[in-house]
């Protein structure tokens, strides 16, 4: 098995092979000589989400009964918050339970195992596992997490003056 070796993009197209061929985690790690929980963490943090349209434009399961008003903090707001395009009532809503399909949290965690009349009729967010997006998202993470923190002269002489007495 590899040690602390970085899944490359042949291996990513391997794993998307082997995801829709529905072999299962431990198949495709043997195949690549790999762990099955690396397999497995590839995927979940790699995988593209799709947002589905919903039906009121909000990611929430209580739209059009939800009665809810001024949750943004303007109280002479009469509109019915998911009915709101200026903010986002999912935000806000200690009441919103979004769309979650129970079968992308577990393995294989995409929709790829889903039958093609499921897939269209179904209202949830669609995850993929697409080896060239997957490589790609993996290494903009990289690269983000090798980036320093970016502040202007002045950012930094404001926070050293707000941070400095706390520490001493």
């Amino acid at each position: 098995m590899s040690n602390y070796n970085r899944i490359i993009l042949k291996e990513r197209v391997r794993i998307e092979a082997g995801i829709y061929a529905k072999k299962s985690f431990g198949e495709i790690a043997e195949e690549l000589g790999r762990s099955t929980s690396s397999i497995t963490r590839e995927v979940r943090q790699n995988r593209i989400m799709v947002k589905s349209p919903y039906a009121c434009g909000t990611d929430c399961v209580y739209p059009p009964n939800c009665r809810k008003t001024g949750l943004c903090g303007d109280e002479y707001c009469t509109k019915r918050c998911w009915t709101c395009t200026e903010h986002d009532c999912t935000q806000y809503c200690d009441r919103c339970v979004t769309h979650t399909c129970k079968k992308t949290e577990k393995a294989p965690f995409v929709c790829d195992s889903c039958s093609e009349k499921n897939k269209k009729a179904c209202k949830y967010n669609k995850y993929y596992y697409i080896a060239e997006k997957a490589d790609a998202k993996a290494k903009k993470v990289r690269s983000e997490s090798r980036e320093g923190i970016r502040l202007t002269p002045q950012e930094l002489k404001t926070l050293d003056e707000v941070l400095s007495p706390l520490v001493r």
